[in-house]
């Protein structure tokens, strides 16, 4: 590396270098979302890039999904593409975001990350509100590498549901396009958190109307 592009402080060189991976996969994520979107819309690579090439990925997951919907060749195969559109916009977008956007710094006292936003709002719930612009938050190079894995394991599950749909196999044989303990990872984490014992105890909650 030459040295005018060195990190000038150590202690980030190893998140830089995630970060830069991160960017990679993302890449590589979203190519594979244009291809199965360009298998299910049946358009040649040159019109399908006059949408993609407009689009951002988070706004291609819903036309996926829709396409993926009317087309799906089997119960199973479009779950897999709605749980994991589901994990990609709601799991991957918004931290992969937080990780190129946010400003880094390192101090002394380890890697922080600071997101920048205005909020109006009470540190704690008996305090006067106050006005904040920014928040330091610590992150360590793991949480990006992990996102980094994350990013590309969800690469090839896009290019494995592409595979499976152009080879038949889709409705052939759904549960063998990908490993079930990838679907029972993302599903664990779709799930919301358990809840407490007390609120168990009381029964479910009232269904909302409406």
């Amino acid at each position: 590396m030459p040295s005018a592009l060195r990190i000038n402080n150590p202690r980030m060189n190893d998140h830089a270098q995630a970060i830069g991976y991160l960017c990679f996969m993302y890449n590589g994520l979203e190519a594979n979302v244009n291809n199965l979107l360009g298998l299910l819309a049946s358009l040649p690579d040159t019109d399908l890039e006059c949408f993609t090439n407009e689009i951002d990925l988070k706004k291609k997951l819903p036309i996926l999904k829709a396409l993926a919907f009317q087309r799906k060749p089997s119960k199973l195969w479009y779950e897999d593409v709605e749980l994991f559109t589901w994990a990609v916009n709601s799991q991957i977008i918004p931290t992969r975001n937080r990780y190129v956007h946010d400003v880094w710094l390192g101090p002394p006292s380890g890697v922080v990350r600071r997101y920048e936003r205005t909020r109006i709002g009470k540190p704690q719930s008996r305090q006067d509100e106050i006005l904040t612009t920014h928040e330091h938050i610590p992150t360590s190079a793991d949480e990006v590498w992990t996102l980094v894995q994350e990013t590309k394991d969800m690469a090839n599950t896009f290019r494995h549901l592409y595979a499976a749909f152009k080879s038949g196999r889709a409705g052939t044989e759904p549960e063998k396009v990908l490993p079930q303990q990838h679907r029972d990872h993302w599903r664990a984490r779709q799930r919301p958190p358990k809840e407490s014992n007390s609120k168990a105890l009381r029964g479910p909650e009232p269904e909302a109307q409406g």
